[in-house]
């Protein structure tokens, strides 16, 4: 390891592998083992240490840690394929231009050859908190703080906002939601399979117009839908800041939907407590809750269902879709802000922009001849 890495606790170095060898070693036992496990570990004490400026000065979530650790985990690895030997106080613009670049050159395309979002713009934001913060605790210069300059070599921004087609046509929505219907319009007295399916999954196809993230759709519990006292207002906990509970309006359809997925999903045999426990379940096995892999494939499932291809549906269009749809109804930037579960305007305007010459068209078009 190179001997100007920054030590960042008693317990050793924050790792910048400075040899393949301290990465690339298969065998447990081996140092290049030990260096591996030691490098995925030890960023655990720096991590919970940071705090989050904008939410209180709250530790970070637990999915925020893990995003910070890959990132960085991900940096070393490249630096040492790529022959960098350097710990982060030798971190510069030119290296972190070049490990963006390899990333989204290497996420591209899909497996048939497809141009796809290829995340980097999420891996660069994710490292730049990182290494803001130890930029700022242990006073060493931090290339982030070139971005914006127009001069050869400094730090290039990655941004990859969603493209128009991100934003669900109102038709696409209308079919999955009267599809599912008509499924599960056969299953208010049946606890078969095929019946009770289909009403949880017109319930969560609801849910998912509302905006929210998938990852907090899929940790609703029945007691979410009740605690209220509201039959219009469900509770959301919110991944991105640690489990805050917000409340969400839904709208009269909606709320039927979700009344009649927990009648029915309470005289399940399995179910033991019909007012309590993770409101989406999957049919299969021990009837875990619902996780992403399960999500997107049901997504597919109902998608293909009503005439589109699978894998043309992600679960987070509907997020674009609805901070859409609210924007072009006039609903105040804080009320979006609000219902979504962001702290600031900084997110809206970004997944805004898709739309943004479509919203701005719509409007001069309402002016009018002069």
């Amino acid at each position: 390891m190179a001997s100007h890495n920054i030590r960042l606790n008693q317990a050793g170095t924050l790792p910048m592998p400075s040899t393949r060898a301290d990465v690339a070693g298969p065998v447990a036992g081996t140092r290049a083992e030990k260096m591996r496990i030691r490098g995925l570990q030890q960023y655990d004490g720096e991590l919970e240490r940071m705090r989050v400026r904008k939410r209180g000065n709250r530790p970070l979530s637990e999915r925020t840690k893990k995003d910070y650790r890959y990132i960085a985990n991900r940096l070393h690895e490249w630096m040492t394929d790529a022959g960098y030997d350097v710990g982060w106080d030798g971190l510069t613009p030119a290296i972190l231009n070049a490990f963006f670049d390899a990333d989204h050159q290497r996420n591209r395309f899909d497996a048939e050859g497809r141009e796809k979002p290829t995340g980097t713009h999420v891996k660069f934001r994710n490292l730049r908190n990182f290494v803001n913060w130890v930029a700022r605790e242990y006073e060493i210069s931090n290339p982030y703080d070139t971005l914006g300059s127009e001069k050869e070599g400094d730090l290039r921004y990655y941004a990859e906002n969603a493209p128009p087609d991100k934003v669900l046509a109102p038709e696409v929505v209308s079919e999955l939601l009267e599809h599912t219907a008509v499924q599960a319009a056969r299953s208010e007295r049946s606890t078969r399979k095929d019946r009770w399916v289909a009403r949880r999954d017109h319930a969560l196809f609801h849910m998912l117009t509302y905006g929210a993230r998938g990852i907090d759709v899929l940790a609703m519990t029945a007691e979410d839908v009740t605690a209220s006292g509201s039959r219009n207002v469900i509770l959301m906990r919110d991944s991105k800041s640690g489990g805050n509970v917000r409340r969400v309006y839904i709208e009269d359809d909606a709320a039927d939907a979700l009344d009649r997925w927990l009648k029915v999903r309470g005289r399940l045999p399995f179910i033991e407590d019909p007012f309590a426990g993770p409101l989406w379940i999957s049919s299969r096995g021990t009837h875990a809750p619902i996780g992403k892999a399960g999500l997107r494939q049901l997504i597919d499932r109902r998608a293909a269902e009503v005439g589109w291809d699978r894998g043309q549906i992600e679960p987070h269009m509907f997020r674009h879709t609805r901070r859409h749809e609210l924007e072009v109804k006039g609903v105040s930037g804080a009320t979006i802000d609000n219902q979504l579960g962001w702290s600031s305007g900084a997110m809206r305007r970004r997944y805004g922009s898709s739309m943004a010459d479509h919203r701005a068209l719509n409007e001069m078009a309402k002016l009018g001849s002069r």
